[in-house]
């Protein structure tokens, strides 16, 4: 159980650290939301003579939008707007119409030859602030009640971790009670398969899951490879007497992050490495042009990224230059971000937090909060180049 002995320097420190996270959180959401110029639907009417419409969001991303009944549509806000033509239009002939509901005026930021920036003037601070809750309004409610969530415990740990614990030593008694015939190893083992076997039967037809276009084409070999990935914790669960008390906490919070990241919070980042980006078409192209040993060792500003290298290389097997390669990085930066946090629920990391629930319970909420954070903003997946650089510090 948790005593205010052992935890009221942790918990302040935690409440010090959580304050100072949450200022510069919204400073920064601040300066997001002041780059707003266009806000939830813009409309460029098509023309013959425009060429290309190219929207920019808050933080810098470039969009090419497609035209469909003869309009260029975007849905959200937008920083400016560029629209490059074939030099038979002007300025004043393009049509722009961004209905959010306020008296903005549409102005020419910057003209470059035959493309120009449109911007907007005279929309407040206060209309972008509306613009941005009601665009992200469902994002946001789960981050706010996230937000109560941890609010209440940083004010009553006590009274909040203590419920925790009796229900889930209630559940796995109730657990026992129920596999009380569960004797042997043999008939544990068989259960796991079952159970796995069970699991993926429930997300390929009951969640309509297939593996098999996100990764590569063969259907057997992929659902293997996932019946993997499922048995080891279902496994897990059925003996858990026989994990060593101190791998308990790193074992079980590493799937709790993986699985969390992968099919709740953020699956379409992870589905595809949608932020790809910078010089990381280096790792992608090696393998396919030198050979996947080679490539291990091409120097990366003056070092050897080995992981990276590794990563990319094995990736390249299933699809060259494609984007099932790029998934696949995508899971191995996922399983070494599961690992990386999971080795802080391990009892040697106990002068941080003492207690172990308590430690663990904070782990899991900062692994899967901060993705989804930055999920509320843009699709962005950890590349395995960001992971390598970054987490061997940790």
């Amino acid at each position: 159980m948790i005593t205010k002995q052992t935890t009221s320097k942790s918990l302040l420190l935690l409440r010090v650290f959580s304050a100072i996270v949450f200022l510069i959180a919204m400073l920064l959401m601040m300066f997001y939301v002041s780059a707003i110029n266009f806000g939830k639907e813009i409309y460029v009417n098509d023309d013959k003579g425009i060429q290309e419409v190219v929207v920019i969001s808050p933080l810098g991303n470039k969009q090419t939008l497609q035209s469909s009944d003869g309009q260029y549509y975007f849905h959200g806000y937008l920083n400016s707007v560029i629209v490059s033509t074939d030099g038979t239009l002007q300025a004043d002939q393009i049509q722009i119409c961004n209905h959010d509901g306020y008296n903005v005026e549409i102005t020419i930021a910057e003209t470059e030859g035959d493309s120009y920036t449109f911007s907007t003037r005279g929309l407040s601070f206060f209309s972008k602030a509306e613009i941005f809750l009601h665009v992200n309004r469902i994002k946001l409610i789960f981050g706010f009640l996230f937000f109560c969530f941890y609010i209440t415990f940083l004010i009553i740990p006590l009274k909040f971790i203590s419920p925790i614990q009796k229900a889930s030593a209630k559940l796995i008694s109730e657990l026992r009670k129920i596999c009380f015939f569960v004797k042997t190893g043999k008939i544990r083992l068989l259960l796991s398969v079952v159970s796995a076997l069970i699991i993926i039967f429930l997300l390929r037809f009951a969640a309509g899951i297939r593996f098999e276009v996100l990764y590569f084409s063969n259907t057997v070999l992929i659902h293997l490879i996932v019946f993997s990935f499922i048995i080891i914790p279902v496994t897990g669960i059925y003996f858990y007497k026989n994990i060593k008390p101190e791998k308990r906490f790193s074992f079980f919070s590493f799937w709790i992050i993986f699985y969390l990241l992968y099919f709740l919070v953020c699956p379409g980042d992870f589905a595809g490495n949608y932020g790809f980006h910078g010089f990381f078409f280096d790792y992608l192209f090696r393998p396919p042009q030198l050979g996947i040993f080679k490539s291990f060792f091409v120097p990366d500003t003056g070092y050897v990224a080995l992981i990276p290298r590794i990563t990319y290389g094995l990736a390249s097997l299933a699809d060259k230059y494609g984007a099932s390669s790029i998934a696949i990085t995508s899971l191995i930066s996922l399983i070494i971000y599961s690992w990386i946090f999971a080795l802080f629920c391990n009892p040697r990391f106990r002068f941080i937090i003492r207690n172990d629930y308590l430690r663990c319970f904070f782990v899991i909420f900062f692994a899967v909060f901060s993705l989804y954070s930055l999920s509320l903003s843009r699709h962005y997946s950890l590349s395995v180049t960001d992971v390598a650089y970054f987490g061997i510090i940790l």
